[in-house]
């Protein structure tokens, strides 16, 4: 068997959740990225908190780049979740933050 050489698909600063589904509906799994957190939970980047979602280019995978589609941001974005949650014609993405602003980690998002 021969080795898989790893291929970087994208540079991404603290890229901190991913998801896969095929959002593109092709047939080949697309990934789903929040990034650009920050340092720390008490240390986040307040413009960061990026979603995107990266479309698998299929069967040209190791000579297509993979194209970047911006979904949204809020600070701290730190989890997603794709699915169907309030119709079944496409895949939704839930991004959820961690905490609200500075200093409010005992706080409820």
């Amino acid at each position: 068997m021969g080795k898989t050489k790893p291929t970087q698909i994208q540079k991404l600063i603290t890229p901190v959740s991913t998801s896969q589904a095929d959002i593109s509906g092709d047939g080949f799994n697309d990934i789903i990225i929040c990034f650009d957190y920050g340092n720390t939970i008490h240390d986040f980047n307040p413009d960061g908190g990026h979603i995107v979602w990266l479309e698998n280019p299929g069967k040209n995978i190791s000579t297509v780049p993979w194209k970047q589609h911006y979904v949204g941001r809020s600070a701290t974005m730190h989890r997603l979740k794709i699915g169907y949650f309030t119709q079944t014609k496409r895949l939704e993405i839930i991004g959820l933050p961690i905490v609200n602003g500075p200093f409010d980690v005992p706080v409820p998002v």
